[in-house]
């Protein structure tokens, strides 16, 4: 068991966001993200192939998604939930304070065409399991010993 406290031992500044892991299992991955006015570089975007919940504890943020290019000013408990490969970058972080997020990176459910096809296999056992395994491989995913 791990006892910790989220907004305690935050520095005054960093020149880099600060990632501490707090939690790790079969497919899921929890950490503490603290930011000091960071951002995404400019033509950057996030494109991951694990979904990702994320939170702002503290502080305040933008949160740009590609699509429609629309940013989320977020402050302290707004949270989004990020599918997997939808594009997005942090478009800013509070230059005056420490941002810290609450981040869920997990894997999802197959899609519903997923479903169908592992259905239409008759496999719904071990095999299916190594489908979806394949896929985020594939995919540029995980690892087969990643918890994400």
């Amino acid at each position: 068991m791990r006892f910790g406290r989220l907004l305690a031992g935050l520095p005054d500044r960093a020149d880099e966001e600060l990632v501490d892991e707090l939690a790790a299992g079969d497919g899921v991955r929890v950490e503490r993200i603290v930011s000091f006015g960071q951002a995404s570089p400019p033509g950057f975007w996030y494109d991951q192939p694990w979904h990702e919940w994320v939170m702002v504890v503290a502080g305040r943020a933008g949160l740009q998604l590609e699509e429609g290019g629309k940013v989320l000013e977020m402050g302290p408990g707004d949270h989004v939930d990020i599918p997997a490969h939808r594009r997005h970058r942090v478009a800013w972080t509070s230059p005056d304070e420490p941002t810290v997020w609450l981040a869920v990176h997990y894997r999802g459910r197959p899609s519903a065409a997923e479903q169908l096809e592992i259905h239409q296999a008759g496999d719904t056992g071990i095999g299916a399991r190594r489908l979806r395994r394949a896929r985020r491989r594939a995919a540029g995913g995980l690892d087969s010993g990643s918890a994400i």
